[in-house]
């Protein structure tokens, strides 16, 4: 395992214990990803794989597709990148940044339309008020005319985009934060509950059961992470419009 201040690298070996496999099968397993675009690291001279964190959770979902569901390599790695696409936040900085701009259409179209109810509801509310509290047809007609216009199809379709962005970064954030806070916790386990000998004196870090703990911390409190920062922000944007 090589370690850089920021970023923690598997080499073939480590990342095929911790998945559950063989070396060769990893190695096919991300010629199939590489060729479907998925993008691993390679160490500048020799090539070898050098696999992230992230890269993890992408073989354990080939895996699954591989040994339980029985598709062929080439279909498993069609389905990892389609999950990878319909994930809030990729994996990858590369797959983020494919995902970001490949927005279904029908995902699209349904923030549309929750946009558009967002921004025609207050001018409904409005209109209603008017029409309970109006003293004549002439005051009406003047008060709809002052009212502002409806935005555009286009800057909804905007609105939605950068809604969407959002959201691909707070879920890229809550998870970083998420993975340091699990990793922190799990060091400061007992060595019984981390390690695992290997021969008769030397012990080392359980990497499977580490990556297991990691990814189910980050999935316990995910959703509620999330929902704190998305309100968070949608509020301090809030209250910048309304101060200006």
């Amino acid at each position: 395992m090589n370690n850089s201040p920021s970023t923690m690298y598997y080499y073939t070996h480590q990342i095929a214990k911790i998945v559950g496999t063989s070396n060769s099968s990893i190695l096919r397993w991300a010629e199939v990803l590489s060729g479907a675009g998925y993008q691993f690291e390679r160490e500048t001279e020799s090539g070898q794989y050098r696999f992230k964190e992230q890269d993890i959770d992408v073989l354990v979902r080939f895996k699954t597709y591989r040994e339980q569901e029985r598709h062929s390599l080439p279909v498993c790695g069609a389905k990892v990148i389609e999950d990878l696409k319909n994930m809030l936040v990729p994996l990858d900085e590369a797959v983020t940044t494919e995902a970001s701009t490949a927005v279904s259409s029908s995902l699209l179209d349904d923030l549309v339309r929750e946009k558009v109810r967002e921004e025609l509801e207050p001018l409904l509310i409005h209109l209603q008020n008017i029409q309970s509290n109006m003293s004549g047809v002439e005051e009406l007609r003047a008060q709809l005319k002052a009212l502002p216009q409806p935005p555009s199809h286009d800057e909804i379709r905007r609105i939605a985009r950068e809604e969407e962005k959002l959201r691909t970064r707070i879920t890229f954030d809550v998870k970083a934060r998420l993975r340091e806070k699990a990793i922190k916790i799990w060091n400061e386990k007992p060595d019984s509950e981390r390690m695992i000998k290997v021969g008769f004196f030397k012990k080392i870090e359980n990497e499977s059961m580490k990556s297991d703990f990691i990814r189910n911390f980050i999935g316990e409190h995910f959703q509620q992470e999330f929902d704190k920062e998305y309100e968070e922000l949608r509020n301090s944007v809030t209250g910048s419009n309304k101060a200006l």
